[in-house]
Order: C-alpha cells, then sequence, then structure tokens
C-alpha cells in the first residue's frame, strides 16, 4: 500500500475572490485518478454481487454492460 503526504493545493481566483481551480501535484493528481478508477471498479463490483443475490433470471451480458455504463455516466455529471 502507498502512503502519499498529500499537499496542500494552490487555489486560482478570479478578481472578485471566487475560486476558479486548483492546482496539485502531478503524482498528487495521479493518485486521485487511481482512486477514482477503485472506487468505479467497486462500484462495478457491487452491481454484480447485488446481482448475483437476486433470484430472478439473469439479464444479457450486453443489458447490464449498457446499465453499467449508464450509472458511470450518471456518475460523472
Amino acid at each position: 500500500m502507498n502512503i502519499m503526504i498529500l499537499q496542500e493545493p494552490t487555489f486560482l481566483t478570479d478578481r472578485q475572490g471566487n475560486t476558479l481551480s486548483a492546482v496539485v501535484p502531478i503524482e498528487q493528481y495521479n493518485e486521485l485518478l487511481r482512486i477514482a478508477e477503485l472506487y468505479e471498479e467497486l462500484e462495478d463490483l457491487q452491481l454484480y454481487y447485488e446481482s448475483k443475490a437476486d433470484p430472478t433470471p439473469a439479464e444479457p451480458a450486453d443489458i447490464v454492460f449498457k446499465r453499467i455504463e449508464a450509472r458511470r455516466n450518471q456518475n460523472e455529471n
């Protein structure tokens, strides 16, 4: 297990002081992306185990994958 010490981001603001962006070190950004991917995999596994626990007949794989993709797209918004 890798442990990363998080650094405080640098915030970019407009003239009114509204935060526009956060700048983080590339290593921290890459680690955040990796964690997000692991979270998505965990969600996929959760859907898998939920479907296995359901006694109703299985759905075709293409329908299941479309539902997973729709859920991922919904989570991105």
